[in-house]
């Protein structure tokens, strides 16, 4: 028997287990294609990217001169602490 859900939109049980593989899915492509921790947190995890987007951003005019990813960050924000 179908549910109503959000007016005329129905579900089935073998629709909501279909959605439910397909999450699956979608979910062990991204880790393929991205890695398993793809929204690293932290300066070390990410200073490659900061340091490109600092290139860029020099490169671009947008800064007189090229900065450093320490420049961008409080000392203490460059520590990496784990809980």
């Amino acid at each position: 028997m179908a549910q109503v859900l959000h007016g005329s939109a129905k579900t089935t049980h073998a629709l909501r287990a279909e959605l439910q593989r397909s999450q699956a899915s979608i979910a062990e492509l991204v880790r393929r294609l991205m890695g398993e921790d793809f929204w690293p947190y932290g300066v070390e995890p990410n200073r490659h990217v900061l340091d490109r987007f600092l290139g860029y951003h020099y490169d671009q005019g947008l800064s007189p001169r090229r900065l450093t990813v320490e420049e961008l960050f409080h000392l203490s924000t460059l520590a990496t602490f784990k809980i």
